[in-house]
């Protein structure tokens, strides 16, 4: 049994079908409807469950401009289409599009199939509608005050309701061409128009979320409200029941992203929609209540928007498709989302089955009103799929926008194929099985290539492979691509999986970056010693600001300066406990593999002071490592001096041993310096003191004087600059009482170690 599997409209890079890999074999699995949503469908099905099947013929028919916006089946059978950018009106005869009428100063036309076989088309920017009567012959029809017209349709007797814009009024055209005002809604635009099966005219808001059922001039019920915000894009009645298209927006973070408010007919989102609300609302009017008489000012409503041809913006999808059903107690229920699509047409045939055109993926949908179940009939090269209709029950032409076309979709196709992204093997690689899972007349062919597009130098179409499949026939290369044949003549074929394998040449992993730093926690050692012992009493205490150590580099060699002891770059004294132990010095590194395969890491190091013969030692017993890129080390584990570090990363956890390969870094000298400096020589003479300090592994950093466990303050050394392993200074001695007083010279190297000596004064009575 197949495991379901979730259904995601957005389509994946072609790069990122499943891999899995082991010792240099990658396979390459095609199983979910993104899978095969990505390659070239032509009379095939792709199945919510990801199952290629049989599908429909269809033509296509290009060059309408920029987009063919409506289109109705008349009494008698005849099509038309009408297109936007240039504005057209267009009959459909025998496969072909003749134009019939053509106007540069409209936008566009949206269509109504009237009853005697006639066509109205009203146009898209300006309160206009011609009438195209079934002897061919067009004229106008009736003109009204309104911004834009959206949507028609005709009832049985001949009357036209029309839902226009920017005021979202509802107008009825009688068929002696009498105009007058339906319905005047809370909307700024009604997008769609629909009869019922009762008689009584539907109505869709673009703003609101409402749909309107109106029986009577001025009297309308709200029968159902989807969420504020919402567009009722398109309505279909069956019986007592109708579908809804409703196109929603982000529940989230609408404010991140901008809505362009002069069109509503753009728009998808990443986020479903909320579910309708059926219950009462505050602002609604009671069933059967005059809604013209009744209209409420709400101030959260939309802007207007201004009449125009549909615009699409592909980057940044604001609203998400949902279809509904909604009965007679006016109960809506879901029937299937399209999370990051927009519903722009809905039909239905005959035998139940929901058509529904979406974009920015250019998929026509056929959709189970009871399962919810989808199938995409179409996937077409043009984003957005804005119009249907149906000839004999079933559907026989889709319009598109962005790149206008017209799209004849026929019977059942007794072939189809699907032709896959071309894959990359990253390198050239040779190709192993090739699994189908499927039935029926099945077949696959491969070509393989060196160049991303397959029509330069690849190989011809291998001979095909039927279920469970076999060898790859294709020539080693970098890129391959697969092209699947359906025949459902005699029976029903179906493909639910293809998977393949390819192996080529492993590739050296590549260490991005190698770095070694003290484990300090804040800031640097010493100035924090230095910090606290001076005890931080004033806003100018002098303290010596030096650097953090940093691999061997000196700190500034200079002398001390004034700073507040707010400065925020260092920490308080009492932060130093976040210190952790000396000697630790943190390794980190990047590292990358082309094959994506795992990697081990090994670390050495070695004394520069021996040369470039010195032995590489492993820095601990811990290696390899792995699912890591750190290391801390414990330098007080080795003799103070300078040392190189090595990292070796390996993908040995991936490739059988012959083909391992091994990459390496090393990083600049690490200076280890855990030796405490050494204070000697001091000599109390007079009042001052005199001595040196001296370091084996480091320069000496910092100097500073305590009398009797007092506060430390800083000592300059004699030559005014800290920049030698050795290091003389001269001070006078602090003034203190008279007496006995021990003196405490403290030094500290590059590397934070401190070391002390202590000397006996006495002060005079007379000073």
């Amino acid at each position: 049994m197949r495991r379901a599997i979730g259904w995601v409209a957005a389509l994946a890079l072609a790069t990122a079908v499943a891999s899995v890999h082991a010792g240099g074999t990658r396979q390459r699995v095609v199983r979910t409807a993104e899978d095969f949503g990505q390659g070239e469908v032509e009379g095939l099905s792709i199945r919510e469950n990801g199952v290629l099947a049989q599908g429909r013929m269809r033509q296509v028919l290009p060059g309408f401009g920029r987009s063919v916006w409506s289109a109705v089946t008349v009494t008698g059978g005849a099509i038309y289409v009408a297109t936007g950018e240039p504005a057209g009106l267009y009959k459909l005869e025998a496969g072909k599009a003749v134009q019939i009428h053509a106007d540069a100063r409209a936008m566009g036309y949206t269509l109504a199939a009237a009853p005697d076989g006639s066509v109205y088309a009203g146009e898209l920017s300006q309160g206009a509608v011609l009438k195209v009567a079934s002897n061919g012959r067009i004229a106008p029809y009736s003109s009204f005050p309104a911004g834009s017209i959206w949507a028609m349709v005709c009832d049985a007797a001949g009357n036209l309701y029309v839902g226009t814009g920017p005021r979202g009024v509802l107008y009825r055209i009688t068929p002696a061409g009498q105009v007058e005002s339906w319905l005047d809604t809370d909307e700024h635009n009604l997008l769609c128009v629909a009869m019922s099966g009762a008689g009584k005219v539907l109505a869709g808001g673009g703003e609101r979320g409402n749909v309107y059922s109106i029986g009577e001039k001025n009297r309308a019920e709200i029968v159902c409200h989807f969420s504020t915000g919402s567009e009722v894009r398109a309505l279909v009645p069956v019986g007592d029941l109708f579908y809804a298209a409703v196109n929603s927006p982000e529940t989230e973070k609408p404010a991140e992203r901008r809505r362009d408010r002069r069109d509503v007919h753009e728009q998808a989102s990443e986020s479903a929609p909320p579910p309708p609300d059926n219950g009462p609302r505050q602002d609604d009017p009671p069933d059967g209540d005059d809604v013209h008489a009744s209209r409420v000012q709400h101030t959260e409503s939309p802007e207007p928007v201004t009449p125009m041809a549909p615009e699409f913006d592909e980057g940044q999808p604001l609203l998400s498709g949902s279809l509904y059903s909604v009965d007679a107690a006016q109960k809506a229920e879901l029937i299937a989302s399209f999370p990051d699509e927009v519903i722009l047409s809905l039909a239905r045939e005959d035998d139940g089955g929901l058509l529904v055109g979406t974009g920015p993926h250019g998929r026509l949908y056929r959709v189970d009103p009871v399962s919810g179940d989808r199938t995409i009939l179409h996937q077409l090269e043009q984003a957005h799929v804005t119009c249907l209709a149906a000839k004999d029950g079933r559907l026989a032409v889709a319009g598109t926008a962005e790149s206008g076309a017209v799209v004849l979709s026929g019977a059942p196709s007794p072939i189809g194929t699907w032709t896959s992204p071309v894959y990359d093997a990253g390198a050239v690689s040779r190709f192993g099985q090739l699994s189908i899972f499927g039935t029926g007349a099945v077949q696959v062919f491969t070509r393989s290539g060196n160049d991303p597009t397959p029509e330069r130098r690849w190989s011809d179409w291998s001979a095909p492979l039927v279920p469970p499949g076999g060898p790859t026939a294709s020539p080693a290369g970098r890129y391959l691509q697969l092209r699947v044949q359906l025949d459902s003549a005699a029976r029903e074929a179906r493909v639910e999986e293809l998977n393949f394998y390819h192996a080529g040449p492993n590739h050296r992993p590549r260490i991005e970056s190698l770095t070694v730093t003290s484990e300090s926690a804040e800031a640097e050692p010493q100035a924090k010693a230095l910090q606290s012992k001076t005890g931080n009493s004033s806003e100018k205490d002098l303290v010596l600001e030096l650097p953090p150590p940093a691999d061997g580099a000196s700190p500034h060699k200079g002398k001390a300066k004034k700073r507040d002891k707010e400065d925020s770059t260092h920490p308080p004294a009492q932060e130093s406990k976040k210190q952790l132990p000396v000697g630790l010095r943190r390794i980190a590194w990047a590292a990358t593999d082309s094959d994506d395969d795992q990697l081990s890491y090994r670390l050495q190091f070695r004394d520069t002071a021996l040369g470039e013969r010195a032995l590489w030692l492993p820095l601990g017993k811990d290696f390899p490592l792995e699912d890591t890129t750190e290391y801390s080390w414990d330098t007080t584990l080795v003799p103070d001096g300078r040392y190189e570090i090595r990292l070796l990363a390996t993908d040995e956890r991936s490739n059988a041993a012959s083909s391992v390969l091994t990459a390496e870094k090393v990083s600049e000298p690490v200076v280890v310096d855990n030796t405490r400096p050494e204070v000697a020589d001091l000599v109390v003479s007079g009042d001052r003191v005199t001595g040196v300090a001296r370091d084996r592994g480091s320069h000496i950093a910092a100097l500073a004087v305590s009398v009797d466990g007092g506060p430390f303050s800083p000592v300059e050394p004699a030559d005014g600059i800290f920049d030698g392993p050795e290091e003389k200074f001269s001070f006078r001695v602090p003034p203190c009482d008279p007496g006995p007083h021990v003196l405490a010279v403290e030094a500290t190297d590059a590397e934070g170690n401190t070391g002390m000596a202590h000397v006996l004064i006495r002060a005079d009575a007379g000073k």
